[in-house]
């Protein structure tokens, strides 16, 4: 667990990775975390939303992870690729928060954070998309669908308990990306 995650939610990844974010109630944080329950109530209304800033915590690590490996000199391809494997291993690393039954909100954290990047790079890459002069309409919503089909294959990946092999789940997810998304010869 992260040493730069706020003390509470590293404690609430802990509990959450044995049972589900919502059967911890605020007491049980509060006293596995040694912290006052005012404490706990200052990061958030229910131990779910703490558990949802947790994970989007991570993600930002993650993101600041991304970012050391963008400085290399490799392909963009190779770097789209790294990233992909890196949120894999995330999702095996905290799989039963993302498994549990009530984790819609938690998926919604990860798709956020692709629709974020997939916006930034039709921002960066507007010759890539597949039809000239896109409205931002047209830009959101190629955003939009790649990010929700990315982190529902990652998420059918997960759920499907073949985990072994993330070059695989990298492979199959890109084959599924639109060509947009690689294609610099447009």
């Amino acid at each position: 667990m992260p040493e730069r995650l706020h003390p509470i939610k590293r404690t609430v990844l802990e509990i959450a990775r044995e049972r589900p974010a919502d059967t911890i109630s605020p007491e049980e944080l509060a006293a596995a975390a040694g912290v006052d329950l005012t404490d706990v109530y200052k990061l958030g209304l229910t131990v779910v939303d703490i558990t949802e800033s947790a994970l989007g915590d991570l993600l930002d690590l993650l993101e600041e992870d991304m970012a050391l490996i963008a400085t290399r000199d490799t392909n963009e391809f190779a770097l789209v690729a790294d990233s992909h494997r890196m949120i894999l291993e995330h999702l095996i690393d905290y799989a039963p928060l993302y498994l549990s039954s009530n984790t819609d909100r938690l998926w919604r954290v990860v798709t956020g954070r692709f629709l974020t990047y997939l916006t930034q790079r039709i921002e960066f890459h507007p010759e890539r998309l597949p039809f000239q002069d896109a409205s931002e309409r047209d830009k959101k919503m190629l955003a939009t669908y790649t990010a929700a089909g990315t982190v529902a294959a990652m998420e059918a990946w997960l759920r499907s308990g073949d985990t072994r092999d993330l070059d695989d789940a990298v492979t199959v997810i890109f084959a599924a990306a639109p060509s947009w998304i690689f294609d610099s010869s447009r």
